[in-house]
């Protein structure tokens, strides 16, 4: 490479020369040329001209002298005339000689001396007759005169032609140089040439060769090499390209986008930074996950998510100050990191199993221990105190509560056992989330109202109440979650849960569950323990707040196992944000909504706090046909409705949430009954609460019914058809009140007795008996009369139940399976029972196939009886199939008997019998 450059350099310099030689060369012939014809050419001319004239005179001049009859003005003056002749001649001669001085001035001589012979010769010749005479005097006067004078023209003429010779001899030893001279520049320059041409096929085979050996180590190596201009186009691309990122160097060539496509968006953007517009002086590197461009990488080399772990080296090149390009060398790492990783793991393997027994049972002996010494130790206190009925039933409800939280603890470490060996089954069966949803708040609302916590549920999507998924595994991860933002948010602050779609394509959703709250918070160290088993935020916390630690880590792998995902944001004394996505399927054949009659179009006003569920509320209503207004405030909601009734138009039904700041929906119901006095107002009050906590307060100010939230179609659907229908049956039982008081002449007496009935509330557990009134206090309830199929396996529940419902005057059938109660229900006659109580879990045929088998059959009572379901475990999926089932409610195993009469009570005699009750002791609210 030195030889060439130095090869070059001397070809430029003989290039140079030459140039230069041949510039001067054809000065100089130009100055040559100019000189021969200004000076020996004109000189030679000139003196030949003159000989030429001299000549001439010198043969005429004797004969023009002796002519007869000539005068001598005549003569002379064509002397005159040639001499000005010479005179110009010699003038012009003497400008342009450059011969020696002597002999310009030896011509000017003779020339004077010519002249004055001839002046003589005309002067003694002139009138002389004799011709013969003149000639001779002419002869021996004149003529060696103009001899001379021709002589020294002859040389200096001859002169002039040697300095012309002189000239062309040197013009032509300049040609003949420059010929010589350019042969050889040819001659050098095509030597250089072939030498060059000689060299670049060396160099040629040499950059061959070094291309075969890069092809050679790409094929074998697993880093890329790049080259990219200042402009961000790829100069040069490794052979290796498609074989380790899926893409061709020629493809990466024709569209260098191609390659930043194969990274995340920042690693993207970093990569462009440093190529276009970053001119750094030093290298930079990166770690990155690539994604393979067309999938052409060898399966065994790629990741389980189909992307592999890269390092990128970015080298930019300088110039003599001036960026050029930038080199790019990605390096696979992904064999390597992947057997870093294995060896870690081992590694923490080994010696987290060390210390793994010795924590589990440091963990377990802690836990178990506690509540066993409560059972343990209340169950003494209680057999040493048998005499005393209060202290045993002080301790036995302090044993039951320990045998549930040891229960709970056991049903965890079942879990986690089966997760860990990966025997824990998931079930993809038909479920409905509204139900799974209404049972999930009844199941947190015991620990909601303890706490005195604000609780909503907000669903802020459309058509996705009907699904194919784990009913029962998505009610343990909401449960988990929402427990712990329970238990970690003090008094006064709030817990929500938001659904929403994130992803629908054909007929698979991806569904957002967000649980908010107000609570403690976690630090940064608490989030990197949150998912290990048994961790807690700190000891204080598992001190103060209790707990296994097992709850998150359940949840984390069950999500894992439904194929979903979960993300927690904290910030310590601001509160938790856990948000879990996971997929399901929609049921394409889902319930039909019905309505006995036709629900026409319906002004309805909807007033809540939050705007998102008014939102969703007016997008359900409004697919109904109906005219909805909403709301966020009790106030703009009376000014509506004063509006309304002003102008004539009120409102058929006004739904209203129940925890509103300022106003609630107690009072709200209240100054609308007392404000619009428009008794044909249908009021619904709408909570995630349980009903029963509220129910004799909200009949109390006027509430109708109640609806669950969140706000599903089918649920709203079913609400308003029941309002209406009971409202139009309330209507045609005042009207016909009306007519038999006219009739009997007694209206007033009469239409107090056919009121309106009261609206029933949709299932729901109920609280307990009012302020004033203890449990014991059964005489409320009267089922006299009533024949109630029960349906249970277990001997023992059969003991307790028939006691109860033995207790409130009820005849009770017992079926020891669903089948059996099933016959039994169909060998009956119609309307031969008041209600059923079925049991979820039994052999032969469960309690939901039995309700739906009942429900199928071809008679009227099937359709009307009441179904309630019994399920022992709270996260049984019994509890969330219920109702899709076709059952009417649920009770909690072992069930509370005042509970349990109060929604018989509801089921059977639309609550009548407690209303009446009230009535005759006083002890109701005023109507």
């Amino acid at each position: 490479m030195a030889l060439k450059k130095y090869l070059l350099f001397f070809l430029y310099i003989v290039t140079v020369a030459y140039v230069a030689f041949i510039a001067f060369s054809l000065h100089r012939l130009g100055d040559t040329t100019d000189l021969l014809y200004q000076y020996p050419f004109i000189v030679s001319r000139e003196a030949t001209e003159m000989r030429t004239r001299l000549g001439e005179i010198s043969r005429t001049l004797p004969l023009y002298v002796g002519r007869p009859g000539v005068r001598h003005e005549e003569v002379y003056a064509f002397l005159r005339e040639q001499e000005q002749y010479q005179d110009a001649a010699l003038a012009r001669l003497r400008g342009k000689f450059r011969g020696r001085e002597s002999e310009i001035n030896a011509l000017t001589d003779k020339l004077a001396e010519l002249r004055k012979m001839r002046r003589d010769f005309i002067a003694d010749n002139v009138a002389n007759d004799d011709l013969s005479e003149v000639e001779k005097s002419y002869s021996k006067q004149v003529l060696p005169e103009f001899r001379d004078v021709d002589a020294l023209l002859e040389e200096i003429s001859a002169g002039a032609d040697a300095r012309a010779l002189d000239l062309v001899e040197e013009m032509n030893g300049i040609r003949r140089t420059s010929v010589v001279l350019t042969l050889l520049v040819g001659v050098i320059i095509l030597l250089l040439i072939m030498y060059t041409h000689r060299l670049e096929r060396s160099r040629i085979a040499e950059v061959v060769y070094r291309e075969r050996l890069f092809r050679l180590l790409g094929e074998n190596i697993d880093e890329v090499f790049l080259i990219a201009g200042a402009d961000g186009s790829l100069e040069y691309v490794s052979f290796n390209s498609g074989r380790i990122l899926g893409i061709d160097a020629g493809k990466l060539h024709e569209d260098p986008r191609r390659f930043t496509a194969l990274f995340d968006a920042p690693v993207a953007e970093w990569l462009r930074e440093l190529v276009l517009r970053q001119h750094g002086r030093h290298p930079s590197e990166r770690d990155v996950t690539l994604y393979p461009g067309d999938g052409s990488a060898p399966p065994e080399t790629r990741l389980p998510s189909g992307g592999r772990f890269f390092k990128v080296r970015v080298y930019p090149i300088w110039v003599g100050g001036v960026f050029q390009r930038t080199i790019m060398v990605l390096n696979d790492q992904t064999d390597a990191i992947r057997s870093q990783q294995a060896l870690n793991d081992a590694l923490q393997n080994a010696r987290t199993a060390n210390s793994a027994k010795s924590n589990f049972l440091s963990h377990m002996s802690h836990e178990i221990r506690t509540p066993m010494n409560a059972i343990i130790g209340m169950t003494t206190i209680a057999l040493s105190h048998m005499s005393n009925p209060g202290r045993v039933e002080d301790c036995l409800g302090k044993i039951a509560l320990s045998s549930r939280h040891l229960l709970g603890l056991i049903n965890d470490i079942l879990d986690m056992a089966k997760i860990e060996e990966g025997k824990l089954n998931i079930n993809r069966e038909p479920f409905d989330l509204k139900d799974s949803l209404q049972s999930l708040a009844t199941l947190v609302m015991p620990q909601i109202e303890e706490r005195g916590l604000n609780f909503d549920i907000l669903v802020h999507s459309e058509g996705i109440e009907n699904l194919e998924g784990d009913a029962l595994r998505l009610n343990q991860i909401l449960l988990n979650l929402l427990s712990n933002s329970i238990k970690f948010t003090p008094r006064g602050g709030s817990v929500v849960l938001e659904v929403r779609q994130v992803m629908a394509r054909h007929n698979n959703v991806r569904l957002e569950f967000r649980i908010r709250d107000t609570g403690i918070g976690m630090s940064r160290e608490a989030l990197e323990r949150l998912y290990r088993p048994f961790e807690q935020a700190s000891a204080s916390t598992a001190a103060k707040f209790g707990g296994t630690g097992l709850g998150m880590a359940i949840t984390q792998n069950l999500i894992t196992l439904l194929g979903g995902t979960i993300q927690v944001e904290s910030e310590e004394g601001k509160g938790t944000t856990f948000t879990v996505e996971l997929p399901f399927k929609l049921e394409e054949n889902g319930e039909p909504l019905e309505c006995d009659g036709e629900l026409g179009p319906l002004r309805i006003l909807v007033v809540d706090d939050d705007q998102g569920t008014c939102e969703h509320a007016d997008l359900l209503l409004d697919k109904m046909g109906m005219s909805v207004r909403w709301t966020l405030n009790g106030r703009d909601a009376l000014q509506l409705l004063h509006e309304a009734h002003d102008g004539g138009q009120d409102f058929d039904i006004c739904v209203i949430d129940w925890k509103m700041p300022d106003m609630d929906g107690k009072e709200l119901a209240r100054r609308i009954r007392l404000e619009i006095g428009a008794s044909n107002i249908i009021l619904i009050l709408a909570s995630a609460y349980d009903y029963s906590v509220i129910e004799e307060e909200a009949r109390a100010v006027g509430v109708d019914a109640f609806i669950p939230k969140p706000f599903f179609a089918s649920s709203l659907y079913n609400t308003l058809c029941t309002v209406t229908r009971r409202a139009a049956r309330a209507n045609q039982a005042r009207a016909a009140a009306a007519v038999a008081a006219e009739v009997a002449g007694n209206t007033e007496e009469t239409a107090a007795h056919a009121g309106p009935d009261a609206l029933d509330a949709p299932a729901a557990p109920v609280a307990d008996a009012p302020a004033g009134k203890t449990k014991g206090d059964l005489g409320r309830f009267d089922f006299s009369g009533c024949r109630v199929l029960l349906a249970e396996d277990n001997e023992f529940n059969q003991e307790i139940a028939c006691e109860f419902l033995d207790m409130v005057g009820a005849t009770v059938d017992v079926a020891a399976n669903g089948r059996e109660a099933l016959e039994k229900f169909t060998a009956s006659a119609p309307g031969t029972y008041a209600c059923v109580l079925m049991d979820v879990q039994m052999p032969e045929m469960d309690g939901h196939a039995a309700t739906r088998a009942i429900r199928a059959l071809e008679r009227e009572d099937a359709r009307a009886v009441p179904i309630i379901a019994m399920t022992a475990n709270a996260f049984d999926e019994d509890v969330t199939a219920a109702l899709a089932a076709g059952m009417d409610g649920h009770l909690a195993k072992p069930p509370d008997v005042q509970t349990m009469y109060r929604l018989m009570d509801e089921k059977i005699h639309g609550g009548r019998d407690e209303q009446a009750h009230a009535a005759e002791t006083g002890a109701g609210p005023e109507a």
